[in-house]
């Protein structure tokens, strides 16, 4: 694919500008779906998980691909941040809505305004921005560990050499848990950030929800999410990471099946 001949810096480039791919989806997607009266507000969040997660796991798959660690961290560290600020406009929607409408409407200060925030804040929608706030709390750590184990497996399973050392393959295991560690920490400090803000300065009622017993749909829903992307994009993300190895023919490992019964 035209993505695996690229340089490091140009596929960082690429990873980082991809999210905004699904950003007129995402937009049109928060606006109309708590619309919905037929709906029950409990389950609004289950028509958008899979945009996100979809758009999460792309997104992880190709940080995950870089060779340099600095570069995997730094990109990790940037998605972070456009996902705060975003969490952050998204919360602030209704009040930009507003200030729009008042500067296209042009009304007199003697006329009354036909649309106020408020009306937007309605139970629904903030029910509907709490579930989603939980979903990608969820999606985005499963995505980061979904995506490295993937190419760690990969290499695990197609070495460059038949005959490679248990070096390599411990390497494997370490660069595993390194990444992770590393991509899962940096998730935890932008989330509490972000969650202390929906929690205190915007009134989203996060925590309530997960403390209820809905937690529980919403980690059965981000499973079956995150397995029916990864079954949908299996193919598209093989071919990436198949040319991760510069153009090297991967070998298959050959597993010695006889072990540990052999000295029987």
């Amino acid at each position: 694919p035209w993505y695996t001949e690229r340089t490091e810096l140009e596929k960082v480039f690429i990873a980082a500008l991809s999210p905004l791919l699904v950003c007129i989806p995402k937009l049109i997607a928060r606006t109309a779906i708590p619309k919905l009266n037929l709906v029950h507000p409990g389950v609004l969040h289950l028509l958008v998980s899979t945009l996100y997660i979809a758009s999460a796991v792309v997104f992880r798959v190709m940080q995950a691909e870089l060779t340099s660690f600095r570069l995997f961290v730094a990109l990790g560290v940037g998605h972070a941040v456009i996902d705060l600020l975003e969490r952050i406009t998204v919360l602030m929607r209704d009040h930009i809505w507003e200030y729009v409408y008042k500067l296209v409407s042009r009304c007199d200060t003697s006329q009354t305004r036909n649309f106020h925030a408020g009306q937007a804040r309605t139970p629904r929608s903030m029910r509907f921005v709490a579930d989603v706030s939980i979903q990608l709390l969820l999606m985005e750590p499963t995505a980061l560990v979904s995506a490295v184990g993937f190419i760690q497996l990969y290499q695990f399973m197609y070495p460059d050499d038949l005959h490679a050392s248990e070096d390599y393959f411990t390497g494997l295991f370490w660069e595993f848990l390194w990444r992770c560690l590393t991509g899962l920490a940096i998730d935890v400090i932008f989330n509490t950030i972000s969650v202390w803000l929906q929690v205190m300065l915007f009134n989203i009622a996060v925590l309530r929800v997960w403390n209820s017993k809905n937690w529980r749909s919403h980690v059965i829903a981000n499973a079956v999410c995150t397995v029916m992307v990864a079954f949908y994009f299996t193919e598209y993300l093989f071919a990436i990471v198949s040319g991760k190895r510069n153009g090297k023919m991967a070998k298959r490992f050959a597993f010695n099946c006889s072990l540990p019964f052999s000295k029987f």
